[in-house]
């Protein structure tokens, strides 16, 4: 059956929309100003009532994952951890993978080449995460058409340590004070880091 965009959303029962609307407002930090007093009920109607086409839940995968409102809260958090780890040393290799055979880069390194339809290990059955990769240009319809800056460029992009950082925002610390002990100190972690290789780079 042809049905519209707007008529394949979620179809909640009067318990789902009640629990869609205690759900979000739980999981909010308290460090966060909630400005708007109905926001349990805001998020129970964008998904059940008319919006809900607009999220796939669960698609945290390439450029679709902001379809899924979590990712909003997931990537933050996930990047400014990166970004303490990076201010505290890196990782021993930065280094991007090259080789799919022999190297980790994607999960389905193992393909069905469009050509021979013979399965084999190529370059394309990776597409979209080696370092000079671009995002495919969807609306084309060009499955190899490509914009924007590389996987590389936008690494160097949001690097702290990077002279080439250009995002139009840093995050004011790395505390997580709603989190239980075990890594909400992690200024006390990054100065440990911090000397640890410090002390390695002198010897």
């Amino acid at each position: 059956k042809n049905l519209k965009k707007s008529e394949c959303g979620f179809d909640c029962s009067a318990s789902g929309f009640k629990k869609i609307a205690t759900y979000f407002p739980a999981h909010y930090s308290e460090d966060i100003d909630i400005k708007m007093p109905d926001v349990g009920e805001f998020w129970a109607n964008f998904t059940c009532n008319g919006d809900g086409y607009k999220i796939y839940p669960g698609d945290h995968i390439e450029s679709a994952s902001p379809a899924d409102p979590s990712f909003w809260v997931i990537h933050p958090t996930l990047e400014r951890l990166l970004h303490a780890k990076l201010m505290s040393g890196g990782f021993s290799n930065e280094s991007w993978a090259t080789n799919a055979k022999t190297e980790f880069i994607c999960n389905y390194a193992l393909c069905v080449s469009d050509e021979t339809d013979a399965m084999d290990y190529y370059s394309t059955c990776c597409d979209g995460h080696f370092e000079d990769s671009k995002l495919l240009n969807a609306i084309s319809g060009n499955r190899y058409d490509y914009f924007g800056p590389t996987n590389g460029e936008v690494l160097a992009a949001t690097d702290p340590r990077s002279s080439e950082y250009s995002m139009p925002y840093i995050y004011d610390s790395f505390e997580w004070t709603h989190c239980d002990g075990t890594i909400s100190d992690i200024t006390s972690f990054l100065k440990k880091a911090s000397k640890t290789n410090m002390d390695k780079e002198r010897v």
